[in-house]
């Protein structure tokens, strides 16, 4: 069982070593920790906290949050920021203006195939 050894606190064969070494504030290096390989990652304390509430829960998730990193070559911006997005109907077919002009209507199908 990799999680704790009751007659070695310090064994660093266990989970247990690790996260005690975590709290201390010393550097973790796992690498070469074969028995242990799969079973724990680090992971900054704020990516397993929820802050989405109004009321803070103390609840530490065991799954952090990833950091999602887009690379584009283009400026990342918020959609809202360059465009204006309604919901609503279909607009008018006899309003030629409308389709026959410089607005480009998208439902949320053409976003996944045609633009």
């Amino acid at each position: 069982m990799p999680l704790y050894d009751a007659d070695n606190r310090n064994n660093t064969d266990k989970i247990n070593y690790w996260i005690t070494q975590n709290f201390l504030g010393h550097d973790i290096n796992l690498s070469g920790l074969e028995d242990l390989k799969g079973l724990v990652t680090t992971a900054r304390l704020v990516d397993m906290l929820d802050f989405s509430r109004v009321n803070f829960d103390k609840v530490i998730s065991l799954t952090p949050k990833k950091l999602l990193v887009i690379e584009s070559q283009w400026d990342l911006v918020k959609l809202g920021d360059i465009a204006e997005i309604q919901s609503g109907g279909t607009p008018s077919s006899s309003i030629k203006e409308y389709w026959d002009g410089n607005i480009c209507w998208a439902t949320l199908v053409d976003t996944k195939t045609k633009y």
